[in-house]
């Protein structure tokens, strides 16, 4: 199901979706910003790095970012080896076009737009 809905908007907005797998796609919105969509059958989990973490400056970006209000829709975290800092979220699984392309389209203008705010306070420290 969601290959398919991911086959219309791809054909719908010109954008690039690559299939990486059985259940994994990857959105590539710039040369900086990938999303990562997994079909997890229960939900669809949705991803992206958002920067490369440098040791010295990782708990007070983290600091920073813990007092950010995203609605819990959406959570910062870690890679598992805690080099990137990812945006993440979870949908359910059974949801409609029209529902996948907003709901992607919030994440997308979400991981901008805090892209744009990370880089904005590595500036200033």
């Amino acid at each position: 199901m969601l290959k398919q809905l991911l086959t219309s908007l791809q054909k719908e907005i010109d954008v690039n979706i690559t299939q990486k797998g059985e259940n994994s796609f990857q959105l590539i919105v710039n040369n900086d910003l990938t999303i990562y969509i997994l079909d997890q059958k229960i939900n669809i989990s949705i991803y992206c790095n958002l920067i490369e973490c440098k040791s010295l400056l990782k708990e007070q970006l983290i600091n920073q970012l813990m007092k950010a209000n995203l609605l819990k829709k959406i959570t910062f975290g870690l890679t598992n080896d805690e080099k990137y800092l990812t945006l993440s979220t979870l949908m359910p699984y059974e949801v409609s076009y029209k529902e996948l392309k907003e709901f992607l389209e919030e994440f997308v203008s979400t991981a901008i737009v805090w892209r744009e705010k990370i880089d904005k306070f590595l500036k200033q420290t």
